[in-house]
């Protein structure tokens, strides 16, 4: 074989190499759906879905961690974390979160869940819509209660 016929049986080689019929999943990011969970008097295990942005012609796994915000953990929710598939055809997955449930009046609070997928992650923020209404306020000879 001569030199000449060796490049060209090298190029040939790179261009089979890279010339592919099979598509390649592009991802462009990940998006929080509905960002306000109620919290309720009882501890409730909700759904938060998470959105793909871009095309998927295969699955694909990524990895979850909710992280405190003003939320607290064991108070106002559960730690979680683990992963989940998104398929093709699919534009969402659900990521389950204990929410702690109680009877006392407090501002909405805020937590995170994180999204990792090849080295990058996105941060997701969530809201803790509080459902409890202000008790009538009492007045007696000894003062407020």
């Amino acid at each position: 074989m001569n030199r000449f016929q060796y490049i060209i049986i090298l190029a040939l080689l790179t261009l089979g190499a890279c010339d592919s019929d099979s598509p390649e999943n592009s991802i462009e990011g990940f998006t929080g759906l509905d960002l306000v969970v109620t919290e309720g008097a009882t501890n409730e295990l909700v759904e938060l879905n998470v959105g793909v942005r871009g095309n998927l012609v295969s699955p694909i796994t990524v990895s979850y961690t909710v992280v405190e915000g003003t939320a607290e953990f064991d108070l106002d929710l559960l730690p979680s974390s683990g992963e989940l598939v998104f398929e093709p055809g699919s534009s969402s997955v659900a990521v389950p979160v204990t929410i702690v449930g109680d009877d006392n009046l407090e501002l909405n609070e805020n937590f995170l869940v994180n999204i990792s997928f090849e080295g990058q992650t996105t941060a997701l923020l969530y809201t803790i819509e509080d459902d409890d209404e202000i008790e009538e306020i009492l007045q007696d000879n000894e003062g407020f209660y």
